[in-house]
């Protein structure tokens, strides 16, 4: 029999996954866990993360086109904060974590301590989920 959770348990479990669901949300909140930062920096501190290969099997880059949609995803959503000084040109931007966001991130330490933990199973997973993603060849026979 499976444990009672609290009403809502699951749903909340779906609501946090969607809020970091994005390729690059978590290699962005962990770039400004330190503090503000601006476009750039987070372009280089995020991009520079890469957190492996991708469950796809493949490498990704951070382009400045992804890195303004995540920006701009994850400020809508409440977990950054977008401060524009004002008076300068260019016009200086910088990003910080909402404290919100913050209670996100310590929420997650303990699944990703799991992850570390269970990186066998991590692997295998991603193997055979790549494995299974690929689009099937069939046999040739050789004449």
């Amino acid at each position: 029999m499976a444990p009672t959770r609290p009403a809502g348990f699951l749903r909340g479990w779906y609501d946090a996954r969607a809020l970091l669901a994005a390729e690059w949300a978590p290699a962005i909140v962990i770039a400004l866990l330190d503090g503000p930062l601006q476009y750039k920096d987070i372009l280089a501190a995020a991009g520079a993360a890469r957190p492996g290969l991708r469950w796809g099997g493949r490498h990704r880059q951070l382009h400045e086109s992804i890195l303004s949609r995540s920006l701009h995803a994850l400020t809508r959503d409440g977990l950054l904060e977008r401060h524009e000084t004002p008076g300068t040109f260019p016009p200086s931007v910088h990003y910080c974590l909402t404290d919100a966001c913050r209670e996100l991130v310590e929420a997650v330490a303990p699944l990703a301590e799991w992850s570390a933990h269970h990186r066998e199973l991590i692997h295998r997973a991603q193997s055979l989920r790549a494995r299974a993603d690929r689009p099937h060849q069939p046999n040739r026979a050789t004449p």
